[in-house]
């Protein structure tokens, strides 16, 4: 059995999350032709994500498996603005980007880094976790699904 280590990332990690942002951006660049070239977008996205994390009590964590950096995930606290959900459940944990390396998908390691997230969330307030998902992605969505997560909000799009 192989062991997978999840722990907060850290500034030495920087080439690694630039590669996984890489690799969730082509991930998606597959289903949605509004994805920018991964190339184009890793870097800013990530500089953006991580700005978010700073300013909303989350967390980047890096995910290992036998030593080698295989996958991460960026979690971030919400809080629903406005009076239409009861307080007690306006605070959220938030997942803004799963990613792990095709290589080793199946061997856990996505279950590991949401259960890192969740956690993280849950110790910081958060009544729920939520995520949005390509509906498209149906290798994802068939993750979430298995691993208890259910349809919450539907967000329609109409290109003009």
């Amino acid at each position: 059995m192989t062991d997978i280590v999840v722990r907060l990332a850290e500034p030495r990690d920087r080439p690694h999350l630039i590669e996984f942002m890489a690799g969730l951006q082509a991930s998606e660049r597959e289903i949605e032709a509004d994805r920018a070239a991964p190339d184009e977008a890793a870097v800013s996205q990530l500089d953006f994500v991580t700005a978010d994390v700073a300013s909303e009590d989350g967390a980047i964590f890096l995910a290992e498996l036998d030593g080698k950096a295989v996958g991460f995930i960026i979690c971030t606290m919400q809080e629903v603005r406005g009076s239409y959900i009861k307080p007690s459940r306006r605070r959220y944990g938030y997942i803004n980007d799963l990613f792990v390396n095709e290589d080793v998908r199946g061997q856990g390691v996505a279950e590991v880094l949401m259960q890192t997230a969740e956690e993280h969330c849950l110790a910081r307030g958060a009544s729920h976790m939520q995520l949005f998902v390509l509906v498209g992605n149906e290798r994802a969505r068939a993750f979430y699904d298995r691993s208890g997560w259910a349809p919450y909000e539907i967000f329609y799009r109409k290109l003009t």
